[in-house]
């Protein structure tokens, strides 16, 4: 798996099919969406991503809001 801490650094060497979440505490709902996406790029020689964002986005919109988070963005990535 590839890591990019930022959407500038990213530069994917195929097409890609992607999801996009916050994905925090990873449940069987999360796993499902992941499979599909792993098992449509394959399908169609493409790269999957998962796109999650740091800081928490409600954190961005609302400052001085506290959202408690389940996974820090270090153990999402290990998730994945």
């Amino acid at each position: 798996m590839k890591e990019f801490r930022s959407i500038d650094s990213f530069r994917p060497d195929k097409p890609t099919v992607v999801t996009i979440g916050t994905f925090d505490g990873v449940h069987l709902g999360h796993k499902k969406i992941i499979e599909r996406l792993v098992a449509q790029a394959k399908i169609s020689d493409y790269e999957s991503v998962v796109l999650t964002f740091f800081p928490h986005p409600r954190m961005v919109i609302q400052e001085n809001t506290d959202v408690k988070l389940l996974n820090t963005i270090s153990e999402r990535a290990q998730i994945f």
